[in-house]
């Protein structure tokens, strides 16, 4: 039994896949792979300084570059709260 709420966090590719921090790495290795196979269309950026800040529209991702000062591996993730009301997905 752990002894301490572990932080968890959204999938950036699909809004349902919620996983504690720890196990971030690896889901986006392997949910990177199912996005674009579903989706060739589209394209993922990654930072330059910290490749777990993904973003999935350019606009966003130039405007993080430039202001981007790799503090923390979660910062661009959305925290899962299971109190706050319910998104629609994208």
């Amino acid at each position: 039994m752990r002894k301490f709420e572990e932080v968890k966090v959204r999938c950036p590719f699909f809004r349902e896949h919620i996983m504690p921090l720890l196990r971030t790495s690896y889901h986006i290795y392997t949910c990177k792979q199912v996005y674009l196979s579903k989706n060739p269309e589209k394209k993922v950026y990654h930072c330059p300084k910290n490749y777990m800040h993904i973003f999935l529209d350019e606009a966003a991702f130039n405007a993080h570059a430039l202001t981007c000062e790799a503090s923390t591996m979660g910062q661009t993730l959305e925290v899962f709260d299971p109190e706050a009301p319910k998104a629609k997905s994208t």
